[in-house]
């Protein structure tokens, strides 16, 4: 599901017309074997950006509600691709996959109001006695 899901068929007949001495060098099969060592060399460039995998969980799960499509094999759920994921990945995770929900906005906003009260106590120790 989702942009990549799409059948579609891709060219590269535009940067032939602006470079006509333009040739592939490197066949798909290699290509992608690059592609992938690459992302496990640099442990996935920076990390799983893990709200936007429960966003876009998220957003897959809405359409396919709406369009009563069965989601029971799609794997919308937390998965640690590389398995180094911890608790505060899972509730980001958590929280983007559930931010409609009126409980998770007031448990996201109180998390919020805490870090803020939290980073001014320390900000001025001075002022309450530290």
């Amino acid at each position: 599901m989702g942009g990549r899901s799409i059948d579609s068929l891709n060219s590269n007949d535009k940067i032939k017309t602006v470079v006509p001495l333009f040739r592939q060098t490197i066949s798909l099969k290699e290509g992608i074997i690059k592609t992938y060592n690459a992302y496990r060399n640099n442990h996935y460039q920076y990390g799983i950006d893990w709200e936007f995998e429960g966003d876009t969980d998220r957003i897959i799960l809405k359409w396919c509600n709406k369009n009563k499509v069965d989601t029971s094999d799609l794997n919308l759920h937390f998965i640690d691709y590389i398995g180094n994921a911890h608790a505060s990945d899972k509730r980001k995770y958590f929280f983007a996959l559930h931010k409609a929900r009126l409980d998770v906005r007031v448990m996201i906003l109180g998390l919020r109001v805490v870090r803020k009260v939290k980073r001014t106590l320390f900000r001025f120790p001075q002022v309450i006695g530290l």
